[in-house]
């Protein structure tokens, strides 16, 4: 049972409790309440419209998805979360969303088309980001025999640097960096690589990061970087599987809060990250489409 919001409701705190609610029919309940209150606002909060109908949509495409009228409900949301967006500088929610449906409808130009947005709303500071680590790739922004020399002294402005400081979520580029992925363009496989730099110069612990760049790498038959961030992220699983066993070995309980599952989804990490370095090794790489 989903808790109530009886005391004092607002438009914020049902968007919240649509978040953390226990089921999605509750979740859709708390967001569609959302919407609810927003329209008898005097003046309309883009902001959080586009948040609501933009967590609606990706409830129609994923634990919703089953539900009868789903796609065109979806397509409702998402209209009504790009047109909200519209109003506001910085936010791509929408447009991500929209990207996202797209793709699910096997439609990866206007997929790509709307990522464009996304990448309007990020990508200097993604870019900015990305080159503290390395992965800059200036060409993407400009042309490359447009600037002077190799490039190498290159020194972010001050403007992408605050825009790197107020880039959006890390789970948020993660999903970017995906669909970029999934769209598989030389273009948006280019961009996918700087979104993901910027998650590397943000937290070099994450064993996903890393596992994305080396098949990124992979699609764009750059094998050796591939087997780096692969071995990398291989290296990181193999860890923590060690990490589960061994606080398995030392329950004595048939409960094991979880463990046991945990470590059988670290196991089909690691042997997927294995095969793609097989792959690797065996010269599989490349498939831009």
């Amino acid at each position: 049972q989903a808790p109530a919001c009886s005391v004092n409701p607002t438009p914020p705190r049902y968007l919240l409790l649509g978040q953390l609610s226990p089921t999605p029919t509750d979740a859709l309940d708390a967001y569609n309440r959302c919407l609810s209150l927003l329209s008898s606002l005097s003046a309309p909060d883009h902001h959080l419209a586009c948040l609501a109908h933009t967590s609606i949509a990706e409830l129609y495409m994923t634990d919703l998805c089953m539900e009868e009228e789903a796609e065109g409900l979806c397509e409702k949301h998402v209209a009504s979360g790009v047109a909200a967006e519209a109003n506001l500088s910085g936010v791509c929610d929408a447009s991500q969303a929209l990207a996202s449906m797209r793709l699910s409808q096997s439609r990866q130009g206007d997929a790509e088309k709307a990522m464009e947005k996304v990448w309007a709303v990020m990508g200097a500071g993604c870019s900015a980001a990305a080159d503290s680590v390395g992965l800059y790739k200036r060409e993407i922004l400009e042309r490359a025999e447009d600037r002077p020399g190799d490039g190498m002294g290159y020194e972010p402005s001050q403007q992408e640097i605050e825009s790197a400081s107020s880039l959006p979520s890390y789970e948020f580029r993660t999903a970017s960096a995906k669909l970029l992925m999934e769209i598989g363009s030389a273009k948006t496989l280019e961009r996918a690589t700087v979104v993901l730099g910027s998650l590397l110069a943000e937290s070099d612990e994450v064993a996903e990061t890393f596992f994305l760049l080396g098949y990124c790498m992979m699609l764009q038959a750059d094998g050796d970087a591939a087997k780096e961030y692969l071995e990398r992220s291989l290296s990181m699983l193999e860890s923590v599987q060690k990490s589960l066993s061994e606080e398995l070995e030392a329950i004595q309980s048939f409960d094991d809060g979880g463990l046991g599952e945990e470590l059988e989804g670290v196991e089909e990490r690691i042997e997927r990250v294995r095969g793609l370095l097989e792959e690797v090794a065996e010269g599989g790489v490349g498939g831009i489409g």
